[in-house]
């Protein structure tokens, strides 16, 4: 790779060795669950380390900084019937606060809190 110039914003001058904009050097996640035929639970913890808002090498610029973050959502389900099935999620337990991009003009944040319950029912199945 050479170093060069360019129109893209996120890129600018970018040299030899520089790191890529939102492209993090760690992230990872963990996923545990249980599951029966009538019941089910899980859970998802997922990390994602600092990343730069434009290309460049060693320290981020004050403002151009993407800070890592960690996240942990539930969800589960309940078959009362055979076509029956009552379901949650619920998306960033802890309701933690956190930036995903600085682009398209400004802070963009990261999913909230939030709490979903769904009833499913399957009409065409006949019950044993």
């Amino acid at each position: 790779m050479s170093d060069f110039d360019s129109n893209f914003s996120q890129w600018g001058e970018v040299e030899r060795d520089d790191l890529l904009p939102y492209v993090p050097e760690h992230q990872g996640s963990l996923r545990l669950g249980v599951e029966t035929r009538r019941w089910g639970l899980g859970t998802i913890l997922a990390g994602t380390g600092e990343m730069r808002d434009i290309a460049g090498a060693g320290t981020i610029p004050e403002g151009y900084e993407i800070p890592g973050h960690m996240t942990w959502d539930l969800n589960g389900f309940w078959k009362p019937s055979k076509q029956s099935k009552v379901y949650f999620t619920v998306d960033n337990v802890l309701g933690h606060a956190y930036i995903v991009s600085r682009r398209p003009y400004g802070i963009r944040p990261g999913k909230p809190f939030h709490v979903m319950l769904g009833f499913k029912h399957d009409f065409k199945s006949k019950s044993p």
